[in-house]
């Protein structure tokens, strides 16, 4: 038993590990929750900041990746009418966080429960001018930074075409 279980476990490290790799990939599906009329080149994104490290790390990953203007802020800034970001021709679109919570319940054969919670995190596009809320990606992941690349990929993917 322990031969066969331990080719296994390394198999599903390594794909996890690979799988796990989300600084090239694009979701097939931008088309469905990208505004039609977002231009990068003529706005600045505002984008909903989260923890201090998820944060950081969108702030790298923008930084080598997304060649348009943008600003990592709160969720408050966002929604202020006023303010720094009063000018909604400039600051038009933003990108937002939700999160869907699920929770399993599963029985082990001695009949006891083990219920689990899992949190994923999904971004969507705000129009600021009209208090829109575009659709969700419909790919959320329960690492944030995991649909957070996808989806800048995305959009740099269809602009620079």
């Amino acid at each position: 038993m322990k031969k066969i279980l331990t080719p296994l476990a390394a198999l599903l490290f390594f794909a996890g590990m690979t799988g796990c790799n989300t600084s090239k990939m694009t979701f097939g599906n931008g088309d469905k929750w990208i505004p039609a009329d977002f231009d990068p080149s003529k706005t600045t994104l505002l984008i909903e900041a989260r923890s201090k490290k998820v944060t950081a790390d969108m702030e790298e990953y923008m930084q080598k990746h997304y060649p348009y203007r943008y600003e990592i802020v709160t969720l408050g800034d966002i929604k202020t009418v006023g303010g720094r970001f009063a000018d909604t021709e400039q600051y038009r679109y933003a990108l937002v966080w939700s999160s869907v919570s699920s929770t399993r319940t599963s029985y082990s054969s001695n009949g006891m429960a083990r219920t689990s919670t899992v949190t994923a995190f999904d971004l969507n596009f705000l129009d600021r001018s009209s208090s829109t809320n575009h659709p969700k990606t419909n790919k959320a992941s329960s690492f944030a930074i995991s649909t957070f690349k996808p989806v800048i990929n995305t959009i740099v993917k269809k602009f620079q075409q």
